[in-house]
């Protein structure tokens, strides 16, 4: 590994070099866990499945992120990680291989669970190459990059998935099309890793527990935890729920075509992109953090209700591209961590994954819960239901205090001077 640290002038364009390929090589994980919705009716055809199997085929990735998160997160947040990443990513290419061939039901939803241990990898890893390669007033920015980078593999993936199933022949071609660009991916990963310069910030050395001797108890132990993880419910609950169900039901009940759904859920992916990028200086023009985040995530009520009731595609389109930019929120949440007094580089990836973790809960049971009712209700009740979930939200938002203004202690030990709402 090069000698380098971040103040020289090769290095503070190589951390982003790092953000980036962090995102490239979680494109086909991204692609196939989160257009599950474009791919169930293809794959329901394929295998016969019931309302209920689809959810749970669904929810085993989420189910997988809940499961695993902590221990991943404990595991590598541990060491250097972008080396061990770049396993983790092989693995990634066998279970999408995996799933591209195999005919049976519970197959298919245990490789969708494991593929999980790879996409909640990503959590530790950022969360270590943020607090090694920048400064601490950087953190919403980075965090703001990397979210507006998967809000363009979902644009791109929402858009395509469902031509490339017309073009490719269905859907375990489209999987080994992704195996491909995993493949890829991996290999530019394991360059970029391997020509990495040093981290400027102190990083966990690996073996021992944190040297201030608190480890997850002491986040535990912190009520703004759990605040965050409250706010990481609400939306998610219904973001699953809309994404697995809402492209048959549009489909079925509203005459909605398989394009239009597509590019619904394609623009309302496109617009988390220049929502993530504007979430700083949005924030500090309400000068509250808790406002941002209250009318953030109280707007997704009325937005997720009326894509229920509304069959124009042009007004689905119009509600699509608020809808995203809604989520504006998203890399504020995973920013606020940092935030967190005495928390060191651990301890911020710890509190991640347990926000993480309550946002694979509530991704896990929107489906699967609503898969279950679906099969005893009309379906446009159970997505109208869903709909008022980002209330939950709300309630944690409101209970998260606004950081204290002044002055915030680098990860690694650097002060530096932040405004009150970053």
């Amino acid at each position: 590994m090069a000698e380098a640290t971040a103040g020289d002038a090769g290095v503070r364009p190589y951390r982003w070099l790092l953000i980036g390929a962090l995102v490239l090589c979680s494109t086909s994980m991204l692609w196939y866990g989160f257009t599950i919705g474009v791919l169930l009716p293809d794959i329901s055809d394929d295998l016969g499945l019931r309302p209920a199997q689809e959810g749970w085929l669904s929810s085993s990735f989420y189910f997988g992120q809940l499961v695993l998160t902590l221990p991943v997160t404990a595991w590598l947040s541990r060491y250097q990680p972008l080396r061990t990443m770049g396993f983790v990513y092989v693995g990634a290419i066998v279970l999408l291989a995996a799933a591209a061939v195999t005919p049976w039901y519970w197959v298919q939803v245990g490789i969708r669970f494991v593929l999980a241990f790879a996409f909640v990898a990503l959590n530790p890893v950022r969360t270590l190459i943020i607090a090694g390669w920048f400064r601490r007033d950087e953190v919403a920015r980075v965090n703001s990059v990397f979210n507006s980078g998967f809000g363009v593999v979902q644009t791109v993936a929402f858009w395509s998935t469902g031509a490339l199933l017309g073009v490719l022949g269905g859907w375990r071609e489209v999987l080994w099309m992704l195996v491909g660009v995993a493949t890829l991916s991996s290999v530019a990963w394991f360059v970029v890793a391997a020509r990495a310069p040093r981290p400027a910030y102190a990083l966990p050395s690996g073996g021992a527990e944190d040297s201030n001797g608190g480890g997850m108890g002491r986040v535990l132990r912190r009520k703004q935890v759990w605040f965050l993880c409250l706010i990481g419910i609400g939306g998610a609950l219904t973001w699953a729920t809309y994404l697995t169900f809402w492209p048959s039901f549009a489909q079925d009940e509203m005459g909605v075509s398989k394009s239009v759904t597509g590019i619904v859920l394609g623009v309302s992916a496109l617009t988390i992109i220049p929502g993530s990028l504007a979430a700083v200086w949005v924030m500090r023009l309400m000068r509250s953090r808790r406002l941002f985040l209250v009318v953030a995530t109280a707007s997704q009520v009325p937005l997720f209700g009326l894509w229920a009731l509304v069959d124009q595609p042009v007004l689905l389109v119009i509600i699509g591209l608020v809808q995203g930019f809604s989520w504006i929120y998203f890399p504020i949440m995973l920013s606020i961590p940092f935030d967190f007094e005495g928390f060191d580089a651990r301890d911020i990836a710890l509190a991640s994954a347990f926000f993480i973790v309550a946002n694979s809960l509530a991704l896990t049971l929107g489906p699967a819960v609503s898969g279950v009712v679906a099969e005893q209700v009309e379906m446009r009740t159970v997505l109208l239901v869903a709909a008022i979930m980002p209330l939950i939200s709300v309630l944690g938002a409101v209970l998260l205090a606004d950081p204290p203004p002044g002055p915030m202690r680098e990860v690694g030990g650097t002060e530096t001077a932040l405004a009150s709402a970053s």
